[in-house]
C-alpha cells in the first residue's frame, strides 16, 4: 500500500516548500495538491512525476518512500524491501 500523501508533505517540507510553492512547480492547485497530502485525493501518475520533479527527487525515491512493508512477506524478502527503503530514504537524508 501507498502512503503517498504523508510522503510528499514530508519530502515537501524536507525541501522547505510551502504548499504554494510546490503547487505552482508541479502545475496543481494549493487545494488539491492539500487533499493529495491529506489522502483525500489520489494523484495521477503524471501528476506524481511533476510533483517528484518539482521537489527535485526521483520518482523512484517518492514511491519507495511512501511504500509500507507489507505484513505478510517472508523474512528474506522484508530484508530486501527494508533494504531498499533504507537506500531510498538516505537520498532525502533519513
Amino acid at each position: 500500500m501507498l502512503q503517498l500523501g504523508n510522503t510528499i508533505r514530508t519530502l515537501r517540507t524536507y525541501r522547505g516548500m510551502k504548499q504554494s510553492e510546490l503547487a505552482d512547480k508541479a502545475v496543481v492547485s494549493v487545494s488539491f495538491l492539500c487533499h493529495i497530502e491529506n489522502d483525500k485525493r489520489e494523484a495521477s501518475p503524471a501528476l506524481v512525476r511533476r510533483i517528484a520533479e518539482a521537489l527535485d527527487i526521483p520518482i523512484e525515491v517518492v514511491l519507495w518512500n511512501a511504500l509500507e512493508i507489507p505484513p505478510n512477506l517472508e523474512q528474506d524478502e522484508r530484508d530486501a524491501f527494508e533494504i531498499a527503503k533504507s537506500i531510498a530514504g538516505k537520498y532525502i537524508g533519513r
